[in-house]
């Protein structure tokens, strides 16, 4: 029998269940039921069973009034729990099980939860079509995996409209006693074969309304009497009278029963959420996964691009070898051209690569936030009230990263339109002029000078990285009157290798220079380098990314103590 302390213990863990496991309104639920005085006894079975027919007969013969709800007919006339009184026990009727309406065998099978006793109607034909319904309550498996044990008449099987078998009781009653037997013999190899103690129940074979004479017609006892000789209402109606003589027993099995169901539904609605917690602790891992793939293919995009620009300063730079410059001017301004055009080609090829990163990044997130992963996380998100610290791909996520991709696209654009509409003398001037005014976006308003911030930025860079070219212009006219010199006079040899290598290490290490300048920028003079942009994407990528991460070692958390959960609700149950 249940005890206060497994009771007690059942109760505390379903409160720490999300939401607490319904167990104010479980405990609610069952202390309305353990005041009623009276014995609560469902009939449970088929909707062609006769229940109809054995309630009224019940109410008649105990001299009491027939609802207006109990109507006799063979279809489906209940379609809710209702109660009445009769022999001093509640009678519960209750929609019929296996007739083809969900909706009817779970308010059956709700009304079962508070039942003291059960009266479970078969018809002659005995377990057919509800067959699966009847064993489940007959075994206690209804209530609990495994099954549960009965309390002495807790349980009446009640095999209905006997008169309907073939055999007139009134014309031929020994025959009709022989058939009664057979049919009980049969019923109890039946429940044996089920793994059932046939010990367990009573068994009574009725014919509550002979040949449906009375039906919905008006009726008093002296309408039933001419059945009464062989229609075994009455040994049926004397055990129901003597149910609350046991009513202390029944309750406390009642009480079992009704946690246990309870502890069911807890384990199904863990498992449902655990499956649901799995879809998105698998989500998040997918997600912070491909957010590792992509720095990694942002960092060796970002690598390459640095690599490559050092080689085309470094190339542009010791082009004089292969030139025929003049000196001067014009040699100084042919170089710069030639460093600016492979500058813009570079920043062009490695922008693009960026934004298509970008754009592939922003698609991919787009398409994720549809998968039904997406839709766990968010309801994860829900759960634990993550409110605006959850992030979105949707409202977030992928607008960044079109901001980023708007940004690199038009950094390629202002630093295209420096090259055309501004030299660098100007655009040095306009820096100068922009350092000393307060209000830069007045500054930006004229129609002369940087049109942005994005321009002012751009500019800066190139002007950093052609005053390192500046400097080194001597070195690199020097190297390069040596490459012509060579042509020309061969004396010295060893002297001018000497000089040329001492160049070539400070022309290469200009173009470091430049290069670094270029890509990193120029702290000193506050410069921002192409980098920028990419660290700007690299920021939100992990940003979002690192999210992800942290969301599934907290579903993790969740997962471990849903299981715990799980291994100690199972062992109640199973106690």
């Amino acid at each position: 029998m249940i005890s206060d302390a497994w009771a007690n213990d059942l109760i505390d863990l379903l409160r720490t269940l999300p939401g607490g496991g319904g167990a104010d309104e479980l405990v609610a639920s069952w202390e309305r039921h353990a005041a009623r005085p009276s014995p609560v006894v469902t009939v449970f079975g088929a909707y062609n069973t006769g229940k109809s027919s054995l309630l009224k007969r019940f109410l008649v013969d105990d001299g009491r009034n027939v609802p207006e709800w109990l109507i006799v007919k063979a279809s489906k006339t209940t379609f809710e729990v209702n109660e009445t009184e009769a022999f001093g026990c509640v009678l519960r009727d209750t929609p019929g099980i296996a007739g083809g309406a969900a909706a009817h065998d779970a308010q059956a099978q709700e009304a079962l939860a508070l039942s003291d006793g059960f009266f479970v109607t078969l018809m002659p034909q005995l377990l057919t079509a509800d067959k699966d319904h009847v064993l489940a309550l007959l075994s206690g498996r209804l209530f609990r995996e495994g099954g549960l044990g009965w309390p002495a008449s807790a349980v009446r099987i009640v095999v209905g409209r006997i008169d309907a078998m073939g055999v007139d009781a009134s014309y031929d009653p020994e025959e009709f006693a022989q058939l009664i037997l057979r049919k009980k013999a049969e019923l109890l190899s039946l429940l044996a074969s089920a793994g059932l103690d046939p010990s367990s129940f009573e068994i009574h074979f009725v014919a509550a309304d002979p040949d449906g004479a009375i039906g919905n017609s008006e009726a008093s006892r002296r309408s039933y009497d001419s059945g009464r000789a062989w229609d075994s209402v009455a040994a049926l109606e004397a055990s129901l009278a003597a149910t609350s003589a046991t009513l202390a027993t029944l309750r406390c099995a009642a009480h079992h029963r009704f946690l246990c169901l309870a502890g069911n539904q807890a384990m199904i609605d863990i498992d449902g959420e655990i499956r649901r917690e799995q879809v998105a602790w698998a989500e998040a891992r997918t997600v912070s996964e491909r957010g590792q793939l992509v720095l990694a293919e942002l960092n060796a995009l970002v690598k390459a691009a640095r690599d490559e620009l050092e080689g085309v300063v470094h190339e542009e730079l010791f082009s004089v070898r292969r030139g025929a410059f003049g000196g001067g001017k014009e040699f100084e301004e042919q170089l710069r051209s030639r460093v600016v055009d492979a500058l813009e080609r570079w920043a062009n090829r490695h922008d693009h690569q960026l934004e298509r990163l970008a754009a592939e990044l922003g698609a991919d997130l787009k398409l994720r936030s549809s998968r039904p992963g997406s839709a766990a996380l968010r309801d994860f998100f829900d759960g634990i009230g993550a409110g605006d610290s959850a992030p979105s791909s949707k409202s977030r996520t992928i607008p960044n990263l079109k901001r980023s991709a708007d940004i690199l696209r038009a950094g390629v654009e202002a630093a295209h339109q420096i090259h055309i509409r501004m030299p660098i003398a100007d655009a040095r001037k306009e820096l100068r002029r922009l350092a000393k005014v307060e209000d830069a976006a007045l500054h930006f308003s004229r129609k002369s000078g940087f049109a942005n911030e994005v321009q002012r930025t751009a500019a800066a860079r190139y002007v950093a990285a052609y005053d390192g070219l500046a400097a080194a212009l001597p070195v690199i006219l020097d190297f390069g009157s040596i490459v012509l010199d060579e042509r020309r006079e061969r004396q010295g040899e060893r002297a001018r290798a000497e000089r040329r290598e001492r160049l070539r290490t400070e022309v290469e290490t200009t173009a470091r220079r430049m290069a670094q300048i270029y890509f990193d920028g120029d702290r000193e003079r506050d410069v921002e380098g192409w980098s920028s942009g990419a660290n700007d994407l690299r920021g939100q990528i992990h940003r979002h990314f690192a999210t992800y991460t942290a969301i599934a070692s907290s579903i993790g958390v969740v997962l471990a103590q849903l299981e715990e959960q799980r291994k100690q609700l199972a062992a109640l149950l199973t106690r």
